[in-house]
């Protein structure tokens, strides 16, 4: 895979990759030659992506090239995946018909140049989705651009999958804010709740109130529509993470030294977002919460957030059960 340190004899002009992307011509290869990763510039669950300046010619346009690299390999990833015969939307029309709307953050969707594939991806390998999820979106975001909605009504689909809070639940980056300085002399598990800050639980509320007008917004469209919600899996923090390891590691949690203790922040964190969905799901009837906690094994992470395939698969497995366990089939054809 080139990076931007090689340099090829022939670079592709701006304007020629822009409009590769547009008509979706534009390959898996082409896809993992003309953008490289920013880690540097990357936040939780948003995966920056820029341009590769030795295999494009971004001569005069340097600073909308950056401005707009991951927006761009988004597009692209999406037009790679319509070239694979996914569902997808060009001229404002869908390409085929889809049984179920997915919306969501990283969870759902990641740069395959990079990254392992999704948990959507590998069930839309079996089902008719309509993937609109891009890595870096935001619940609240999802709900004010409401993308999915024009393909929800009476007469259209009855199913979103939906993933997303998890840059709220987990501090995006700032974990710390959320969490009191460890007790030098305590070394104890089951204390890993206690440090955990009263405004963590004020953001629990926030997020609820978003899904709770996500379940108005879409009941006032189709009232025999369902959304499927997923709480994540205890993600495993790492020594000198970026997302979760450092700022555990400013509070005295060292994931190393100190790894029961922080893996326990984590989980006491992700179980209570899932009870908060639970509780969601007995109130609103067009709202499912599928469980994923406990399913993607130790060894089973890409990074601090994102599971690998294996993991992935393992999700998939059990997001599509609930979909089968409530009624939405698998189509025969």
């Amino acid at each position: 895979m080139p990076d931007e340190n090689t340099e090829t004899s022939e670079k592709i002009a701006f304007s020629e990759l822009v409009e590769a992307i547009e008509n979706r011509s534009i390959t898996q290869a082409e896809l993992e030659t003309y953008f490289i990763a920013d880690v540097a510039g990357e936040k939780p669950f948003s995966p920056r992506i820029l341009i590769n300046p030795k295999t494009v010619d971004i001569t005069g346009v340097e600073q909308t090239a950056k401005a707009i690299g991951t927006a761009l390999a988004q597009d692209a990833s999406r037009a790679v995946r319509a070239s694979e015969g996914q569902p997808s939307i060009f001229g404002g029309s869908l390409s085929q018909d889809v049984d179920i709307v997915a919306e969501g953050d990283s969870w759902f969707d990641l740069p395959p140049l990079f990254f392992p594939p999704t948990l959507a991806d590998i069930i839309g390998r079996t089902r008719r989705i309509l993937n609109l999820g891009k890595w870096g979106d935001e619940l609240d975001e999802m709900i004010v651009e409401a993308e999915y909605l024009p393909h929800v009504g009476p007469n259209g689909v009855q199913t979103l999958m939906f993933s997303g809070g998890g840059n709220d639940v987990l501090g995006g980056g700032k974990l710390h804010e959320f969490i009191d300085v460890r007790s030098s002399e305590d070394t104890d598990p089951d204390n890993a709740g206690t440090y955990i800050r009263p405004n963590f639980f004020t953001k629990l509320d926030e997020i609820m109130g978003q899904w709770a007008r996500l379940c108005d917004q879409l009941s006032a469209r189709a009232p025999s529509a369902r959304i499927f919600v997923h709480g994540y899996d205890f993600v495993i923090p790492r020594e000198d993470g970026r997302w979760l390891g450092q700022s555990l590691e400013r509070q005295g949690f060292h994931p190393v030294w100190r790894k029961e203790m922080a893996r326990e922040l984590i989980r006491v964190m992700l179980r209570a977002y899932n009870a908060r969905l639970e509780a969601l799901q007995s109130q609103r009837p067009n709202f499912v919460h599928v469980d994923l906690l406990g399913t993607v094994g130790l060894s089973q992470w890409h990074d601090e957030l994102h599971p690998d395939r294996a993991g992935a698969t393992k999700l998939a497995g059990k997001f599509d059960a609930a979909l089968t366990a409530a009624g939405v089939v698998v189509p025969t054809s």
